[in-house]
Formats: C-alpha cells, sequence, structure tokens
C-alpha cells in the first residue's frame, strides 16, 4: 500500500474499523515508513488530546448578555453598502460605453456589407471624421458630468446626518 492509501485510511487502523487485511497492510507499512508512523503518532496524540477535553460551562446570565448585546447591534444604524446617490453616475457611465460599442460596431468594416473604407466617396470620409469629432466631444462633456456628479455625492456623503438620514443644513 502506498502513504497517500494508508494516510487516508490512518483514522479507521487507529479506531479499529478496518477488517483485519487491510490493517495488516497497514502495519506493514508503518513498520517500514517513517513519514506515516510519524503521521499515525500525530493523530493519536491528536485523539488523545481531544478526549481530555473538558467542556466550558457558561455563566448563568450568557444568554441574557447576548441577547442584549444582539438587540443592541440590530440598533445600530449601518451605512449601506451601496449608495443611491451614484445610480446617476452609474447610468452615465454605462450609457457612454453602450454608445462606444454601437458606434465602433458601426464603423467597423465587415464582409458583405456593402462598400469599405477605402472605396467611399472623400464627403462621407469627412462625414465620418465629423461623427468621431462629435462623438469625442459628447464623451468628453459626459466625463465632465460624471466627474461633477461624482465630486457633488461625495460631498453629500461627507455632510453630517440627522438620525432619520437627513442631512443638516
Amino acid at each position: 500500500m502506498r502513504c497517500s492509501g494508508v494516510r487516508k485510511h490512518l483514522s479507521a487502523f487507529l479506531d479499529g474499523e478496518m477488517d483485519e487485511k487491510e490493517q495488516l497492510e497497514i502495519k506493514a507499512h508503518l513498520k517500514d515508513c517513517s513519514s506515516c508512523s510519524r503521521e499515525r503518532e500525530l493523530l493519536r496524540q491528536s485523539w488523545e488530546m481531544l478526549s481530555e477535553w473538558k467542556d466550558i460551562e457558561p455563566s448563568s446570565h450568557f444568554k441574557t448578555n447576548f441577547w442584549r448585546r444582539v438587540r443592541e447591534q440590530e440598533s445600530i444604524k449601518r451605512k449601506p453598502i451601496f449608495y443611491p446617490q451614484l445610480f446617476p453616475c452609474l447610468a452615465a457611465l454605462a450609457t457612454a460605453a453602450i454608445l462606444l460599442v454601437f458606434v465602433s460596431l458601426y464603423l467597423s468594416p465587415r464582409p458583405g456589407r456593402g462598400p469599405s473604407l477605402p472605396t467611399l466617396a472623400r464627403e462621407e470620409f469627412e462625414m465620418i471624421d465629423d461623427w468621431e469629432i462629435d462623438l469625442k466631444e459628447m464623451m468628453d462633456e459626459l466625463a465632465e458630468e460624471i466627474i461633477l456628479e461624482t465630486m457633488v455625492t461625495e460631498e453629500m456623503l461627507n455632510e453630517p446626518q440627522d438620525e432619520e438620514g437627513g442631512v443638516f443644513l
């Protein structure tokens, strides 16, 4: 039997839960293998220490104190993990990303979809250039709006609030 098989069955071996043939195979292996013998001894010592374990008796007021502390913790208002004030920023960012994907797919050449870029007329090239410039300007404006909304949201989150979550003015 190999070391992996012996180690897998060491607990059953120590508990005497194996048939005689398997026990003899493991005993023979343990005589020749110091590593597995050491593993068996560590497992035996662990079980021995666990058998000496004594239960701890909690104090008579443990349950009362425990549930009081639970109620206290529940009464403490926690800050939300995700702030609803960030939704406008995320919506603007998602819109910009979707717009960028659709425009890039629309402008990318594909076989069998009409004339490719080299065959387009000069005016069509200029129109595409205008679209790209307009798109870049729109993306810059959108980025500025997102930054501004983020700054406003951060300022709102840092303002002191009353017990109901309202902002003191």
